[in-house]
């Protein structure tokens, strides 16, 4: 138990951290968004007021979804033999077997929302977190990084990587479901 509770303070102050220094340097570095690529600035118009709540409300929603993923009741593996990895996933991820895609665009039931939100969100958040503030002391201490390579190509490759602990955890599961019904 105190191990996850050191972990949740840890991710959840990461993630707190890193989200503050993000906007903090977005200001300093453009007080008026006027280069700022996130869709809801570039698209949508949103200023800092909307941004910020924006913001707040995922990143409080995030930290609640990590605590239900890390403290309530795990969500049990299928019992059902022989399932491959797409359908231990939906299956997992649903309560019962769907197509892949439904993944997609379809919400399973609010406990399994919440779960998934915590795994999925909290690790992705955190690595984007590591990549927002290696971005920024690149763009502050170097003089190549802004000019060269601070386009849209090279944050869309850093924040792929947003996903790799939670394919990760995917992973884990499925050979712990393997284990468990060979």
């Amino acid at each position: 138990m105190k191990y996850k509770v050191l972990i949740f303070i840890t991710v959840s102050l990461w993630i707190i951290i890193t989200r503050i220094y993000d906007v903090y340097e977005t200001y300093l570095f453009m007080p008026n968004l006027d280069r700022e690529i996130n869709p809801l600035v570039k698209y949508l118009h949103v200023g800092w007021t909307g941004l910020l709540l924006v913001i707040t409300l995922l990143v409080v929603y995030i930290i609640f979804s990590f605590y239900k993923f890390l403290f309530d009741k795990p969500l049990s593996l299928p019992k059902e033999n022989g399932l491959n990895f797409s359908e231990f996933f939906t299956t997992w991820y649903f309560g019962k077997k769907e197509n892949w895609y439904k993944a997609f665009y379809k919400f399973p039931d609010t406990k399994r929302v919440h779960y998934f939100a915590g795994v999925f969100f909290a690790s992705a958040i955190s690595v984007a977190g590591l990549c927002t503030t290696l971005m920024w002391v690149l763009i502050k201490y170097t003089s190549w990084y802004y000019t060269k390579y601070h386009n849209i190509i090279t944050l869309l490759i850093g924040f792929s990587f947003c996903f790799v602990p939670s394919l990760w955890y995917i992973q884990i599961m499925y050979k712990r479901y393997k284990l468990l019904t060979a």
